[in-house]
C-alpha cells in the first residue's frame, strides 16, 4: 500500500498497536483462506528492501510468534478479533513488536464442542473452553482442524490479504549453501514470498550472494522475481554482499579472489553504481573486505597479505568512477 512518507498526510488507521485483530490469510488460490488471530505490533510498517514510499498499514504477530503484514486497512483484510470470555487468559504481545506472548495451549483430542457467546452489545461469537480460542465465524465441522490457523504460516505464503515477512532460517541456510532443490521446493510453495527477509533484512537472493556456494541459485531467483535492488538493514544490495564475499575462498594455497557471484549478478543487471548510506558502492565493499582480511591476518594469524584483484576492481567500478567513499576504503 503506497502512502506518502510525510506522516501528516497518511490516512487514519483503524487499529492501534496492541489491538487484537484477525487477518485474512489464503496460502494460494487452490486452498481455502481463513482468519488468523494476532496482535498489531507496528503501524505504517515497511520492509528494508521495499521501494521508497511503500508501506503496509499494519504488521501483526500471530499466535505462534510469526510476523505478517496486512497490506490494506479494510474489513476484507483485517478485522477486530473476537473477544475472550471473562476470566480467560488473553493472547497478548508487547507494543514494541518484540515482546513475549501468552499462546493458548495446543489443541488436545477432545469431544468438547465450541460454545456460543455474546459480547456486551449482543454480538454472537464462538469460544472453545479447552483451547481458550475465540472466533467470530462458526467453527468448522468435526474432523477438520479448527486450529490450523495457529500454524498457517508454515504451509504457504500470503494471499492478497496478509503476507509473511519472515524468511525461515532453514531456507536462508539452504540458499547460502547452494541447495537448489530445497530453495526451489520453498519457491513452489511460497513463491509469493520471494522477498521475505531474515533477521538482518536479507532476502533469499542476498543469502545466496553471501554464501560460498550460492551462485547457481542467482539466475532462478531473479527469474522468480527476486529484486537485484533490494536492501538489507545496512542498506546493502546483493552485489555489495557478493563483493564482501569475494575473498571467502582465499587461503595460503588459493590466492585468487572469487568473482563468480559478482559476474552472475552483473550479467543479470545488478547496478554497480548503487551506494549504501555511507556512499560506498560495491567496489568500496570489496576494498573493505580486503582491508578486513589483512587486519585479521596481522592481528591473529600472520600470513601473506591479501592484494586487491584488479580484475574484480574493473568489474565493480561504477561508470562514473569510484565514489569518494570507495577511495577512502581503498586507502584504509
Amino acid at each position: 500500500m503506497p502512502t506518502p512518507s510525510d506522516a501528516k498526510n497518511r490516512p487514519q488507521l483503524t487499529y492501534a498497536i496492541g489491538d487484537h485483530v484477525e487477518c485474512w490469510w489464503q496460502p494460494d488460490a487452490q486452498r481455502p483462506g481463513q482468519w488468523l488471530l494476532g496482535v498489531v505490533t507496528a503501524r505504517w510498517w515497511r520492509a528494508p528492501h521495499w521501494p521508497e514510499g511503500r508501506y503496509a498499514p499494519y504488521q501483526v504477530r500471530l499466535q505462534d510468534g510469526s510476523l505478517i503484514y496486512a497490506p490494506n486497512d479494510s474489513g476484507q483484510c483485517i478485522r477486530e478479533a473476537a473477544p475472550q470470555l471473562e476470566g480467560q487468559p488473553a493472547f497478548t504481545a508487547s507494543a514494541d513488536a518484540m515482546g513475549t506472548m501468552l499462546v493458548p495451549p495446543p489443541p488436545e483430542p477432545s469431544e468438547v464442542a465450541w460454545r456460543k457467546a455474546k459480547t456486551p452489545n449482543g454480538e454472537t461469537y464462538w469460544f472453545h473452553p479447552v483451547t481458550k480460542e475465540s472466533r467470530w465465524d462458526e467453527p468448522p465441522p468435526e474432523g477438520r482442524d479448527s486450529h490450523a490457523h495457529a500454524h498457517a504460516h508454515a504451509h504457504g505464503g500470503g494471499c492478497g490479504a496478509a503476507e509473511s515477512t519472515q524468511l525461515p532460517e532453514k531456507v536462508r541456510a539452504a540458499a547460502a549453501s547452494g541447495e537448489v532443490e530445497a530453495v526451489e521446493a520453498y519457491l513452489r510453495q511460497h513463491g509469493r514470498n520471494i522477498e521475505a527477509v531474515d533477521a538482518s533484512g536479507r532476502t533469499l537472493l542476498m543469502a545466496a550472494a553471501h554464501g560460498p556456494r550460492g551462485a547457481a541459485l542467482v539466475p532462478p531467483l531473479v527469474a522468480a522475481g527476486a529484486s537485484l535492488d533490494a536492501r538489507d538493514e545496512h542498506g546493502c544490495t546483493p552485489l555489495m554482499i557478493a563483493a564482501q564475499g569475494a575473498l571467502r575462498k582465499l587461503s595460503l594455497h588459493q590466492r585468487t579472489h572469487d568473482s563468480s557471484m559478482i559476474s552472475h549478478l552483473l550479467a543479470l543487471g545488478a547496478d554497480k553504481g548503487a551506494t549504501d548510506p555511507d556512499g560506498c558502492s560495491a567496489l568500496g565493499h570489496y576494498y573493505k573486505a580486503v582491508c578486513s582480511m589483512n587486519d585479521f591476518n596481522a592481528a591473529l594469524i600472520g600470513g601473506p597479505k591479501a592484494v586487491v584483484d584488479q580484475t574484480v576492481v574493473a568489474m565493480l567500478t561504477p561508470a562514473g568512477g569510484p565514489t569518494t567513499a570507495d577511495k577512502e576504503c581503498a586507502d584504509d
